[in-house]
């Protein structure tokens, strides 16, 4: 636990080369999730204060040290009718903790680990936050990729509209292929725009999500690399998981869970266990300074105040001067606390314990179950893209015997535009998966918590 928060996922510093007033540009989705994270006042304060509070739960020692007293008094008597009296004091004593049965140990580790709860809920809403902001862009980024695609669809088919037009004016093509024609490239047209507006709603919600103004000019690109040495990820599973275990901040946090229930517990059961503490002192008195009259004092203190039902303490003292043995302190104290609901709490520090395990488990389960999940959707992409590429390829090949056709008459120019829109919804699905196995890449670094890009290093 003491390198807990060594873990929590870094704020990369990050700055654009761009003058100033000129368009916010990214290359990438893993930019715009560190300048989102960077630019965000809420995770920067609350990263400041886990910190702090991690590191002031690390070094809570006090109960530790010794704690020293220092006293000074003067006491000065005027009598009608008698002597004065003038008496000055110094006094110096320092206590020290012998033992307690591990008390103050097990309170300090719950400390810790109630601040090393907040550093892993900390770092599991980050990487949710980052997720998001992931999510987001690859969904702009497709939708400029469908733009695209829309775009050449609708410049191939204005070309072939030229030429049935002539041909119609001509009396050499039939009024409904002409409409019928002029209908779909309608369609395609409104099926552009559509796309276009869908990018500008998703560009507005990125702009959001990442800290910047509505109005402000955003430019997005995808320079990221392929990770094209990434094999199929479902018989690496096994990998996966132990990483999961060891970095995931959800099963870090359900793990100090259970470790703070299982030390609340412990901390119970050592009532039985006396806490034991010597004190020394020394003092000097006298009417006048300086003074010159020393005495000594040790003491040995033994308290079960944690003792349900009947704390007790006792208490063994010396005092010493020049003379020698001074004085002989003893004492003994207890009481009767009538604490009804004693074995009512302790029962329930069991039970937390037990669902805490519990919660742990569940945890794991549904990371591996997430975690399946995106694999499988990786190896289905990969399978997705390779499928669609071929259809791509092949529907190429037939769009190119199409055009020879066309050109000889021997086909109509609706069925070869009808060719060109099957092609251009096999691009748009080939951008989904391809965007679905580049988002399923990164859920999993981030759940696995390696690097943006890393995840084909692990294997």
């Amino acid at each position: 636990m003491k390198d807990g928060f060594k873990s929590i996922v870094p704020l990369l510093f990050f700055c654009t080369a761009a003058p100033m007033f000129s368009d916010t540009v990214f290359r990438s989705a893993e930019e715009a999730a560190l300048y989102a994270v960077s630019h965000s006042k809420e995770y920067l304060l609350k990263k400041e204060y886990v910190e702090a509070a991690y590191k002031a739960a690390c070094r809570a020692v006090q109960d530790f040290l010794p704690s020293l007293n220092i006293s000074w008094s003067e006491n000065d008597a005027v009598k009608i009718g008698g002597a004065d009296s003038r008496s000055k004091s110094i006094q110096l004593s320092v206590r020290q903790l012998v033992t307690d049965g591990g008390r103050r140990i097990v309170l300090y580790n719950m400390n810790k680990t109630d601040a090393y709860y907040a550093v892993k809920a900390y770092e599991q809403e980050l990487q949710a936050f980052q997720s998001s902001v992931i999510d987001q862009y690859g969904a702009c980024l497709q939708q400029n990729e469908i733009i695209k695609i829309k775009s050449d669809l609708e410049k191939n088919a204005a070309m072939q509209l030229e030429i049935i037009k002539k041909e119609y004016d001509l009396g050499l093509a039939l009024e409904n292929d002409y409409l019928e024609y002029l209908i779909s490239f309608k369609t395609i047209q409104n099926d552009k725009k559509k796309a276009e507006r869908e990018l500008r709603t998703r560009m507005r919600t990125l702009k959001s999500l990442i800290g910047m103004d509505i109005d402000e000019d955003l430019r997005i690109e995808n320079t990221s690399t392929e990770q094209s040495g990434l094999p199929y990820l479902e018989g690496h599973m096994a990998e996966l998981r132990r990483m999961t275990d060891e970095r995931n901040p959800a099963v870090k946090k359900a793990e100090a869970a259970l470790h703070y229930a299982e030390r609340r517990l412990a901390y119970a059961k050592l009532f039985f266990i006396p806490e034991v503490s010597v004190e020394g002192g020394v003092s000097f008195s006298g009417t006048a300074y300086p003074l010159n009259k020393p005495s000594y004092s040790i003491k040995l203190s033994v308290s079960f105040s944690n003792m349900p039902f009947v704390p007790t303490t006792a208490g063994n003292g010396y005092g010493f001067n020049k003379s020698g043995l001074g004085g002989i302190d003893n004492s003994l104290s207890a009481g009767f606390v009538p604490d009804i609901g004693y074995f009512i709490k302790n029962n329930i520090n069991k039970i937390s314990v037990k669902r805490e395990a519990e919660q742990l488990r569940l945890q794991k389960h549904a990371l591996y179950e997430r975690l399946f999940e995106k694999t499988a959707a990786y190896d289905d992409g990969k399978d997705s893209i390779a499928r669609i590429s071929e259809s791509i390829a092949l529907r190429e090949r037939r769009i190119a015997v199409s055009a020879e056709q066309l050109e000889k008459g021997e086909m109509k120019r609706i069925d070869y535009l009808a060719e060109l829109m099957e092609i251009a919804e096999e691009k748009v699905k080939l951008v989904a998966a391809q965007t679905a196995v580049r988002a399923a890449a990164r859920d999993i670094e981030i759940m696995i918590c390696v690097p943006f890009g890393g995840l084909e290093k692990c294997f």
